[in-house]
C-alpha cells in the first residue's frame, strides 16, 4: 500500500470517529490551515482546545503545530 494513501486513510477514519464521538462528548472538532501550515484537527470543549496532528508514519512535519501555537 501506498504511504501517503494509507495516511489519508488513516487521518479519514480518525477525523470520521472524533466526528461521531463530538455529538454525545458535546466537544466540536474544526480544522486548521494558514498558508502552507495545517492542523489537522482542533478540538473544542468548554474552555479548552487540543490541535491534534495525524501521523502514521515516519516522516513528521510539524510545523502547522508550530504556527498554530504562535
Amino acid at each position: 500500500m501506498k504511504p501517503d494513501l494509507w495516511g489519508r486513510w488513516v487521518e479519514s477514519a480518525i477525523g470520521a470517529h472524533l466526528i461521531n464521538c463530538s455529538r454525545d462528548g458535546n466537544f466540536t472538532v474544526h480544522y486548521w490551515r494558514e498558508r502552507n501550515d495545517e492542523v489537522d484537527f482542533i478540538i473544542k470543549y468548554r474552555e479548552k482546545v487540543v490541535a491534534l496532528e495525524v501521523k502514521s508514519g515516519a516522516k513528521v512535519r510539524t510545523s502547522g503545530m508550530e504556527a498554530y501555537k504562535r
